[in-house]
Formats: structure tokens, C-alpha cells, sequence
């Protein structure tokens, strides 16, 4: 039971010392006209899934690449595995199922944080290969 606690300690205090970024958060789907031939593959080859964000190309440079596990305020954890236009920057895109939920999502103003002690693992996708994110 101690260790446990200590466990949950470490996780929250890793947490809470990473400094959240202020960032655009929008939604997408994925639909024919908004994409290429493939609308269920992201930019990296994973597919597509409720919990996955796309990250503008500054925020990619800034660390915040293929893997990263990240903190939306109000919103929950997820994981990078896309990649936006280059003419976007300081921003997320959400992947939602449906058009009607994108556009209930809208556009918010939402704090990130990078997690960097979480681990995301993913293998058997279509370019099968494994995720790597935090240092633990």
C-alpha cells in the first residue's frame, strides 16, 4: 500500500513540475475531402483513434514529437501521432469519430502539458513499430 502511494506521488509530482503551455486546441475527422486517400492514417502511418492529437510543426520542433504523451487541460491524456499543416502553429487537433462532434469541439484556448514519465507502447500498426514516450 506505501509503495503504491509513493508510486502515485512520484507520477503527480513528475506532473506537476512540467510547465504547461498555453495552446489553440481545435478537433478534426477523418474525412475523404480534408485529407488524402487514406483519412484513417495519420501523417506517421499509426492509425487513427479517439485519444491521439495532432501537433502544429513548432511544438514538434519544440520536443513535443511522435509519441509524446500530453495533458489537455480540462480534457484528459493523450498521445502524439499526427502531425498538422505547416502553416499552423501553437496548436493541437483533437481527432474526434464524427464531423458533428469537430465542430461541437470548436476552438479553445487549453493548457498542455508535456507528460514525461508516462510510457505509451503501441505495436502491430501499420508501420509497426514501437512508441517510446517519457524518461522513466
Amino acid at each position: 500500500m506505501l509503495l503504491i502511494l509513493l508510486v502515485i506521488l512520484v507520477y503527480f509530482s513528475a506532473i506537476a513540475a512540467a510547465q504547461p503551455l498555453t495552446v489553440t486546441a481545435t478537433a478534426y475527422n477523418s474525412l475523404p475531402a480534408q485529407t488524402d486517400s487514406t483519412p484513417f492514417i495519420a501523417a506517421w502511418g499509426d492509425r487513427v483513434f479517439y485519444g491521439m492529437v495532432a501537433v502544429s510543426r513548432d511544438l514538434e520542433a519544440a520536443g513535443i514529437t511522435r509519441g509524446t504523451v500530453v495533458h489537455l487541460e480540462s480534457l484528459g491524456y493523450f498521445i502524439v501521432l499526427d502531425r498538422m499543416h505547416k502553416r499552423k502553429r501553437n496548436q493541437v487537433d483533437v481527432w474526434m469519430r464524427t464531423q458533428q462532434e469537430a465542430l461541437k469541439f470548436g476552438l479553445k484556448k487549453l493548457k498542455l502539458t508535456i507528460c514525461k514519465h508516462i510510457y505509451f507502447y503501441q505495436t502491430g500498426g501499420q508501420n509497426d513499430k514501437s512508441i517510446r514516450s517519457g524518461t522513466l
